[in-house]
């Protein structure tokens, strides 16, 4: 998808040591677990935790984006002129906080 993923070079350069594959396997799960690789959508999740309302996410982002704070979630650090596959992200996303809207959900989207 975009270029060599932390996981799988991890589980390379442990197979390369001639390790065993349940070793190399666990190495990759290791590092699929970390904030900035798989597990960048559960920081997400806690990063949104907080706010009670959209208005409060928006507020909140727009500083850190003013901040020049890391916002988990927006792209891949490989793309340097945006992730080409936030246009079907942001259309997907706003369609289902549409459907969500009369659920008494919050449309973060």
């Amino acid at each position: 998808e975009h270029d060599l993923a932390a996981s799988t070079f991890a589980a390379r350069v442990t197979i390369s040591s001639l390790s065993d594959m349940h070793s190399a396997i666990t190495t990759a799960i290791g590092t699929l677990r970390g904030p900035l690789h798989g597990g960048a959508n559960e920081a997400v999740m806690h990063m949104l935790k907080p706010y009670r309302s959209p208005d409060a996410a928006e507020s909140a982002i727009r500083e850190m984006l003013a901040k020049k704070q890391l916002v988990m979630g927006f792209g891949h650090r490989i793309y340097k002129g945006g992730d080409p596959r936030n246009k079907v992200f942001k259309g997907i996303s706003r369609m289902l906080s549409m459907e969500r809207e009369g659920s008494g959900g919050i449309p973060k989207s």
